[in-house]
């Protein structure tokens, strides 16, 4: 008969004691996998540096998943949110910029996290708003609000970051250009007669983004519809829409984002605002008003004559009257051009108008081939019957 082994306590302990042993001896050696996760890392790195985008994002991937609690994880990390953003990969940007910050709330580069997922945004939100500002009537930018948010998120939790002072010159032009938007759909609303739509627009331009350097103009567009509303009003139309009148403030520049804030994060182009000249002021000054007629500037009767049906273009709106007059001679448009007075919070307010064109189509047209002086302008599409209305009211 086989003998039986007996096992002691001490017998087993040494047994198991040596299975551990053989175990241990089969896991990788820490320093190999150090060595093997900075050389996946290093490939990432190179890829970024010949702008290889996409291979730097596929290395930093790696890394991640095959050695987690390598010293190289984190960097890779981060190194991954940036190499989506420069490849243009907004979603992936933010989905990897959120789960670091979700991971490593205390990492002590989140600041950057929280501002490279507001730079993608931003980035999509401008290009979209670039794109819009061509449409004659344009959408306003469904990421607006969560750019909105990523950087007043770290203006709140980062305040003395190196990065807050971008997120809020970013933020400040974004509220200009977002104002600016609003304003051009008012436009477009009025160009359609849909009063009611117009106001909502003007009046979201000094709500949701006050001070802005379009306060002035939303305020005299919201004062003309607020006019024309009144006119529809007398006309037996049934309007149920109340538009406060805000008051002025002088347009106000707006600073261009800083170039290249850190090393980490690319060069943005400054912006580039162009800056209209302050009209004198003019005092005791009599008003010279060229001839009504071909050959000098028109007025009322000029533009009462009209079809009704046809479309103009506003070029400008101003309480001095002597600083449109010498606008017209500056371009030497008087021939094409014609101006009316309005009351605005009882002072005189005077448009300036710039030819007559059959349809919408024409009047867009007319605006490509302005000079570039005129069209920096922003000239607007107004109908001939809108401005006859406003007139024949003597409002």
């Amino acid at each position: 008969m086989p003998r039986q082994i007996l096992v002691t306590p001490l017998l087993a302990f040494l047994l198991l004691s040596i299975a551990g042993c053989a175990t241990q001896a089969r896991k990788p050696d820490q320093g190999s996998e150090l060595a093997a996760s900075k050389a996946i890392y290093e490939k990432g790195k190179a890829a970024l540096t010949n702008n290889d985008f996409e291979d730097a994002a596929r290395q930093f991937r790696i890394l991640g998943a095959s050695h987690p609690d390598s010293p190289f994880a984190v960097q890779a990390h981060m190194e991954l949110a940036y190499a989506y953003y420069r490849a243009g990969d907004t979603a992936s940007t933010i989905a990897t910029a959120e789960r670091f910050i979700r991971k490593y709330p205390d990492n002590p580069n989140v600041d950057y996290l929280y501002y490279l997922r507001g730079l993608a945004s931003y980035d999509e939100t401008i290009a979209f708003i670039t794109r819009e500002e061509n449409a004659s009537n344009p959408a306003m930018p469904p990421m607006s609000n969560l750019t909105t948010h990523y950087f007043t998120a770290l203006a709140n939790r980062f305040p003395d970051s190196k990065y807050t002072q971008d997120a809020k010159i970013r933020l400040k032009h974004l509220r200009e250009k977002l104002a600016g938007l609003e304003l051009q759909r008012a436009k477009a609303a009025i160009e359609r007669s849909d009063y009611a739509t117009a106001a909502l627009h003007a009046r979201a331009v000094m709500e949701n983004y006050p001070n802005s350097s379009h306060d002035r103009e939303a305020a005299a567009l919201t004062n003309m519809i607020y006019r024309m509303l009144d006119i529809e009003n007398q006309q037996g139309k049934k309007q149920n829409i109340v538009i406060p009148v805000s008051g002025n403030e002088p347009p106000r520049s707006v600073p261009a984002p800083a170039a290249n804030i850190a090393n980490e994060i690319p060069r943005v182009p400054a912006l580039k605002t162009t800056a209209k000249p302050a009209a004198k002021a003019v005092r005791d000054r009599k008003i010279v008003i060229p001839a009504t007629g071909a050959s000098g500037l028109k007025g009322k009767s000029w533009l009462q004559q009209q079809t009704p049906g046809s479309y103009t273009l506003q070029l400008l709106g101003t309480a001095n009257e002597q600083a449109l007059v010498d606008f017209t001679r500056k371009h030497g448009i008087e021939e094409r051009a014609a101006y009316f007075s309005t009351l605005r919070n009882g002072k005189h307010w005077y448009t300036l108008v710039y030819g007559s064109y059959p349809d919408p189509v024409s009047a867009r047209a007319a605006i490509k081939a302005l000079p570039p002086a005129l069209r920096d302008q922003q000239p607007w599409i107004r109908r001939m019957s809108d401005i006859q209305a406003l007139i024949g009211a003597g409002l």
